[in-house]
């Protein structure tokens, strides 16, 4: 058994095209010259992925870690925490709270701490959220009662971590609710503090789990605090009139103020599929949930999502997930400069089977993201680790903080795209080779069967429309017509013909400033195998 002060790391440098790795392991082993807030990864200085091991399958009787959140103090501690469960993997056994700081930005950690130890109960959800101008950490949890109902706590740090107050319970903000929900859990995952101080909670909700799965009344809201986290008090409910089922959920907030809430779908209508929802008034009230678009179908688990406006003003969302339709395969960080309208580009971080993700900028061009890797099954944890990576390596050179994404501003990934179909939604699939690492698979079918992106041009102007299609095979691939705005743009093209990419162009077009611009794909001749499947990489707008 592994100690859990011990920190097995691994380094990987991506530059121009070869991927080398190292293995360094203990948690004091010297770190290599890393670039710097102001010196990101480029093809001639490589960014950096650096994945350190935190907990593992077996130690102190732990058989499993699903649920994790990390965070960041005013002071650059940062906090690990995660669900350790014991003699099984149920939801509603017993489960210990556990913590671990890290000192120098995710690269070293503390040996483990505990904030609830189980004594036969189960603990589940530890959801911090931290003042930045006090330095106060607040940690939601509750306790399961065997699925049927929950009672919730918070605990308090301010000391960056090192001790914590006695419990706090809280119970009493969603008890007599009309819905009739029983089950309460924070989080999973970390709370936000909004740009003027307001402290923002996720929360989902439902009735008893022996109730069938639609009769379950699955919701997700918010719960804040204006006074640095001394009292609490009920946010907006998301609406949810198609009946999605939403439960566990994420926060961020955006550039423009707005709260951005994504949400598993836990009332069975679909295991692939994510919905989003938004506040305008600082969570108060939200949007109508609707289902995200712009991401291809994955596992619904719990992603990370973080979002960060630079000392220059661009603002990112990282989000985290696996990508393999619903098996938890590899886990991905996707990138966002228009507050997740769109995902401008992507990489693997681990082609493990994954569990549960949560993510956090450490800084303007330095994110970390804490998941769980799980054996063949799928059902069990091997380890949680944390990833620490740089805008240089998740960008590959397109974006860093001196002059901001200016490899990415023309370029739309295909699978990073809203989009409208008349198949099932397309599947992503890793390429290395691809623009973002990964191409969008149109299932058509038949002919006439077709893919719509849309893309908001942030300014007005002609721009030069160009396509990366692929060949999903060296005798697959459909003949494709395009168009732009319900007008055809070009010839059929015959993706087949791809080595295996084919680029397209297309002509110029004007576009508006944050006027969508939509275009759509449609099968027209089946490829050599007779295969009316096709793939998109990425799109461009170039000046």
């Amino acid at each position: 058994m592994r100690s859990p002060d011990a920190t097995p790391r691994r380094t990987f440098l991506a530059g121009a095209g070869t991927i080398t790795a190292a293995i360094v392991t203990g948690s004091a082993g010297a770190a290599a010259a890393e670039p710097t807030d102001d010196s990101p990864g480029t093809a001639d200085r490589p960014g950096r992925l650096e994945q350190t091991t935190l907990w593992i399958r077996g130690e102190n009787g732990w058989v499993d870690f699903r649920v994790h959140a990390v965070d960041t103090t005013p002071a650059g501690v940062v906090l690990a925490f995660s669900e350790a469960r014991v003699g099984t993997s149920a939801d509603d056994g017993p489960k210990d709270l556990v913590l671990r700081r890290s000192l120098d930005g995710g690269r070293t950690w503390e040996p483990t701490t505990y904030l609830e130890r189980q004594d036969g109960g189960g603990w589940a959800n530890p959801t911090p959220v931290v003042d930045r101008r006090t330095g106060r950490i607040t940690v939601w949890y509750a306790w399961n009662d065997r699925g049927q109902a929950s009672r919730v706590f918070r605990r308090w740090s301010a000391d960056d971590g090192l001790s914590w107050s006695d419990p706090t319970e809280e119970t009493h903000l969603f008890t007599g609710n009309p819905e009739g929900w029983t089950f309460h859990l924070p989080g999973p995952g970390r709370g936000i503090q909004l740009a003027d101080g307001r402290l923002l909670v996720e929360v989902w909700h439902r009735r008893p789990l022996d109730l069938p799965a639609a009769e379950r009344d699955y919701t997700a809201s918010v719960i804040y605090s204006d006074d640095g986290g001394l009292t609490w008090a009920r946010g907006g409910t998301v609406p949810d009139g198609a009946g999605l089922g939403l439960n566990e959920a994420r926060i961020a907030e955006l550039a423009t103020g707005e709260v951005i809430m994504n949400s598993r779908l836990g009332g069975g209508v679909s295991n692939t599929s994510r919905a989003a929802a938004r506040s305008r008034d600082r969570g108060l009230t939200f949007t109508e949930a609707a289902i995200e678009t712009n991401i291809p179908p994955h596992a619904g688990i719990t992603v990370g999502l973080a979002a960060r406006v630079d000392r220059h003003g661009v603002e990112r969302v990282v989000y985290t997930s696996p990508v393999a339709g619903t098996a938890r395969d590899t886990l991905y960080a996707r990138i966002s400069h228009d507050g997740a309208e769109s995902w401008s580009w992507g990489r693997v971080v681990d082609d493990a089977r994954v569990g549960y993700s949560d993510a956090v900028w450490l800084d303007d061009a330095t994110a970390l993201v804490l998941y769980s890797r799980l054996g063949g099954s799928g059902a069990e944890t091997l380890d949680v680790v944390a990833g620490r990576f740089d805008l240089g390596w998740l960008s590959q050179g397109h974006d860093d903080v001196r002059t901001g994404p200016v490899g990415l501003r023309h370029r739309h990934q295909a699978e990073g795209l809203r989009a409208e179909s008349t198949v099932p939604r397309a599947p992503m699939i890793i390429d290395p080779a691809a623009g973002g690492s990964a191409v969008l698979a149109v299932p058509a079918a038949a002919r006439q069967d077709g893919h719509t992106m849309i893309i908001v041009p942030p300014t007005s102007g002609q721009r030069r429309l160009r396509c990366r299609f692929r060949a999903p095979g060296r005798e697959s691939g459909a003949a494709v017509m395009i168009k732009v705005d319900g007008r055809r743009r070009g010839g059929v093209v015959a993706t087949s013909t791809g080595d295996p990419y084919l680029e397209v162009e297309l002509g110029m077009i004007m576009v508006r400033a944050c006027r969508p611009v939509r275009i759509e794909f449609v099968a027209v001749d089946p490829g050599p195998d007779a295969g009316y499947a096709f793939q998109v990489d990425e799109l461009r707008l170039d000046p």
